[in-house]
């Protein structure tokens, strides 16, 4: 199951040797999230909501 989910790109693994430079663990969690952002907040009427429309 493994190997098929890491063929389809669904899947990747890191070892912990990979992730101790910050740099380079920026980079894989940028190439990981694709430009994806989350927004919350507690506070009604920041604009979350217009945000995440458009």
């Amino acid at each position: 199951m493994i190997n098929g989910l890491q063929s389809m790109q669904i899947l990747n693994i890191h070892r912990d040797s990979e992730l101790l430079n910050k740099d380079d663990f920026a980079k894989i969690l940028e190439q990981m999230i694709r430009g994806c952002r989350l927004f919350t907040s507690r506070i009604a009427g920041l604009g979350k909501s217009s945000a995440i429309r458009h």
